[in-house]
């Protein structure tokens, strides 16, 4: 699992290169930092930005995983 400090470091592109696994684990992590956080303003927003972005990384990961099934199961009627 990714540190911190490494999540914290990653760009959008960064994030959107990874599979819903690592992205989730990341999420976590920032999770819990925000939740155990005592440090300035100014990161906690940081935090809260990078969160975003993870999460938004998980959705579009989970639809578009969700699509291929969709597509891959055969049709009622």
């Amino acid at each position: 699992m990714a540190e911190l400090t490494d999540i914290m470091a990653w760009s959008a592109t960064d994030i959107d290169a990874l599979r819903y696994e690592q992205a989730r684990d990341a999420l976590l992590v920032v999770v819990n930092a925000l939740e155990d956080a005592e440090v300035p303003l100014e990161e906690l927003m940081k935090l809260w930005e990078t969160g975003e972005l993870l999460a938004s990384a998980c959705d579009a990961l989970l639809t578009r995983a969700r699509e291929r099934i969709e597509s891959a199961e055969p049709s009622a009627g």
